[in-house]
């Protein structure tokens, strides 16, 4: 039987255990013999400071509460900045990676495993209409496509591609000298951010539709079929259906309450963690079934159900499995035979909204923002490159759009100490993130520009790191080698 634990005893069990690990430091402290002032006229030596008890209980206060974080600038980039005159290339030369696919899709499915072929995978790849990319890594079986049960016949009629760790190399090699060759060079083996290569991949392979998804996300399967057929995860790509438009002042949006989580200030993983009491984050319904044009839509995040994306202190403090009600207690459909919109929230324009790398979907003029930043944990990763990429998307007027919980997550095996680990970065982190991207701008004419802007100025309040500045101007600079063509800003 599942315990419930409330948010405040969790609360305040961290407080006891803070407490109890800094008192005996501050009964040291308080003990120590203060220095005295000499007559001399030599300085107090640098390392026994003069220190006042005032001074003494303030430090004392301070190891018991901690230090927290102000995203105030504490470095300076001092590289180049390539992109601040960006103009697109007046011609492309497109690198050929090595590929059995004879021909391009506008619609691809991306993901990266390291695990046997997963329930989710041989779903997304059999979808019709809809090419799947599979990135391997060095820990991915060596005889994946085997026990995926993937003929060559298959590959062709389904428009698999497998990316093996050989075939990466190979890519690498004969593109070496071109922008592509930087960008794959400078991509880490044994890391989430692997999958850059595939969505580099499906875009130059002629993607107007990105399915970002892991291998722990299941595609739903056709109610009304006895064939299993498995649902495509975007069937009217003109236009979204059904959709709610959502009002709020809040700098974040938290989309559980309105999508119908059971469990009261439920929160998606992301979402900073000083706002979870706050009721205004959950925004106004104020319109309800209407159709948006998808020229306005940047991303769609689909909800799911069962383990849904939450961080880990929410794992901890709320019982599991979870089951969205977007329709306020109505009966869930079952026999689908089109994933439904209905139910959408468009997320207000002036608010920031976590969504993953689980189940996404990026449209075309936001290609640019599919990259994963390197230098944070995975569990960070995806979230920052949310809420970098939001903070431009009001410079396209473009919006991001939750969905109803059509996928089912399965999770794969995880610690979830080890996650909130991973992820501290979000709960420390991310309120001064939001507030630095509300207030931010920049004068650059171009979108590759203003990202180039955005990611040294998060380097510099300490977000990312160096190398992933030279791993988004390798990107960018990759994107437009590749004929990708980026959206002008309005």
């Amino acid at each position: 039987m599942a315990v419930s634990r409330s948010p405040t005893t969790f609360v305040s069990t961290c407080f006891l255990v803070l407490l109890f690990y800094f008192v005996p430091a501050m009964v040291f402290q308080m003990q120590m013999v203060l220095p005295t002032k000499t007559t001399t006229n030599k300085e107090t030596p640098a390392m026994v400071p003069e220190m006042s008890v005032e001074s003494m209980l303030n430090d004392a206060v301070n190891s018991a509460t901690g230090k927290l974080f102000w995203g105030q600038p504490i470095r300076t980039f001092s590289g180049e900045r390539v992109f601040r005159d960006y103009q697109p290339p007046k011609q492309h030369s497109p690198t050929k990676p090595m590929t059995s696919l004879a021909k391009k899709c506008d619609r691809w499915n991306v993901v990266t495993t390291i695990f046997a072929p997963s329930e989710a995978v041989l779903r997304a790849a059999s979808v019709s209409g809809w090419c799947t990319v599979i990135v391997a890594d060095t820990k991915t079986p060596k005889n994946y496509m085997q026990d995926a049960g993937f003929s060559s016949a298959s590959l062709n009629k389904q428009a698999i591609q497998y990316l093996s760790v050989e075939d990466q190399q190979t890519w690498y090699q004969r593109a070496k000298d071109t922008a592509v060759g930087v960008f794959l060079k400078a991509t880490p083996f044994r890391h989430f951010s692997r999958k850059n290569v595939g969505y580099l991949y499906a875009i130059q392979h002629g993607a107007r539709f990105i399915f970002d998804f892991d291998d722990d996300n299941l595609l739903p399967l056709d109610g009304s079929s006895t064939q299993q057929r498995v649902l495509p995860p975007l069937t009217n790509t003109t236009h979204l259906q059904g959709a709610r438009i959502v009002e709020s002042e809040h700098i974040a949006f938290n989309h559980h309450p309105l999508m119908g989580a059971p469990i009261k200030n439920s929160w998606p993983r992301g979402f900073p963690l000083p706002y979870i009491q706050e009721r205004s984050s959950h925004g106004t319904i104020v319109e309800t079934d209407v159709t948006i044009s998808m020229e306005s839509v940047a991303v769609l995040q689909f909800c799911a159900d069962g383990n849904p994306d939450v961080d880990a202190v929410h794992r901890l403090v709320h019982p599991l499995p979870m089951l969205f009600d977007p329709f306020n207690h109505a009966t869930k459909v079952s026999k689908e035979t089109i994933i439904s919109t209905q139910g959408a929230l468009m997320v207000p324009t002036n608010s920031f909204a976590p969504y993953n790398a689980q189940a996404t979907l990026h449209t075309y003029p936001v290609m640019w923002a599919l990259l994963l930043p390197l230098s944070v944990p995975g569990r960070v990763s995806d979230i920052w490159r949310a809420y970098f990429a939001q903070a431009i998307y009001k410079d396209l007027g473009l919006s991001v759009v939750m969905l109803p919980p059509k996928v089912q997550q399965e999770r794969n095996e995880h610690n979830y100490l080890a996650d909130m680990q991973a992820e501290l970065d979000l709960y420390f982190k991310g309120e001064k993130l939001l507030e630095f991207l509300r207030d931010w701008s920049s004068n650059a004419n171009s979108i590759p520009g203003r990202i180039e802007d955005l990611w040294i100025e998060l380097y510099e309040r300490g977000y990312i790191e160096v190398k992933d500045i030279s791993v988004v101007k390798a990107w960018l600079a990759a994107l437009a080698e590749i004929g990708y063509e980026f959206p002008t800003i309005v």
